[in-house]
């Protein structure tokens, strides 16, 4: 049974400059557990009509590790079917919570990631 976080997520993205991603996983997709994994994504949609993102990717723009984990992170997420929004924390207020430990990964508003992570540890967080 999947649960609408759009309260906990609209909180942290609302009114700060946002990039999201929600894209189809169709065409080339790897054989294996990436494809096993059905829908990751929460399903949930702002009234609108744009999806609600599970996951946020917080960053800032000095971050080199940020730089690093970004494409690996928005790789996993589209292959598991989750929507997410990359929110620099000094522009949306969020340095004195996150700032020295981005990059962050929240998934339906709990911390899942943070620091320095690999692909593997990306995939278990976000199974």
């Amino acid at each position: 049974m999947k649960r609408c976080t759009s309260t906990r997520v609209s909180r942290w993205g609302s009114g700060h400059p946002v990039e999201a991603h929600h894209e189809d996983d169709t065409g080339d997709q790897q054989q294996g557990e990436e494809q096993q994994d059905g829908d990751g994504g929460s399903g949930a949609h702002r009234s609108d009509g744009t999806a609600v993102s599970d996951l946020l990717f917080l960053t800032r723009r000095s971050c080199s590790l940020c730089a690093e984990a970004h494409p690996i992170v928005e790789d996993v997420a589209r292959r598991r079917r989750h929507t997410i929004e990359t929110i620099d924390v000094d522009d949306a207020g969020l340095a004195d919570r996150f700032g020295d430990r981005v990059p962050v990964v929240l998934r339906d508003g709990v911390e899942v990631l943070a620091g320095r992570f690999d692909a593997a540890e990306v995939r278990r967080a976000l199974r």
